[in-house]
């Protein structure tokens, strides 16, 4: 998927169009966020098909890359940590104006470098050696999940009623 959407965002990024240029960072931006989601999934379940796995990928928050400590796990660690925080927040924010500011039309919008720094980011986190990436994974996974209200079990009773498939049918009680 995550090769897949830095072609469409090339292709985006080529059009003449202001909408099609929003939509190429976007998509750029979520092209290196899926692979940061990727690398902490696959740092713990090695079946892309389970539901752990999912569970996991899903739980990363955009957020996470606005802590620069989920980004520092040792003194001796390759500088790329850190640029890969630093490339993925500003490219974050140039997805941020792209899709929300009304006036990101009066002002040029650099899809082909959105694009670029993607790849980039996708690049650099790919190379992350083993090690590194399961602590890099781990960092992100604890320090920038999303927030539920348990702290044992990810399934809260909000969750539950919403997801009917969760919650046993009551009996009815015979008179």
């Amino acid at each position: 998927m995550i090769d897949e959407l830095l072609t469409l965002a090339e292709e985006l990024a080529r059009r003449e169009q202001s909408v099609a240029k929003r939509r190429a960072i976007s998509t750029a931006y979520y092209a290196a966020f899926h692979a940061l989601c990727e690398l902490v999934a696959d740092a713990f379940i090695s079946d892309r098909k389970s539901k752990m796995y999912e569970r996991i990928y899903r739980h990363i928050e955009h957020s996470a890359v606005n802590n620069p400590d989920l980004f520092r796990i040792s003194d001796n660690q390759s500088e790329n940590f850190g640029n890969v925080r630093d490339l993925l927040l500003n490219l974050r924010q140039s997805r941020e104006i792209a899709d929300y500011s009304p006036r990101s039309n009066d002002a040029p919008l650099d899809a082909e470098f959105a694009v670029a720094e993607a790849r980039n980011i996708v690049e650099i986190i790919r190379s992350i050696q083993s090690e590194d990436r399961y602590n890099l994974a781990l960092n992100i996974l604890l320090g920038g999940g999303r927030k539920t209200k348990s702290t044992h079990n990810s399934i809260t009773p909000q969750t539950a009623r919403k997801n009917t498939s969760l919650v046993k049918p009551r009996r009815s009680k015979s008179p």
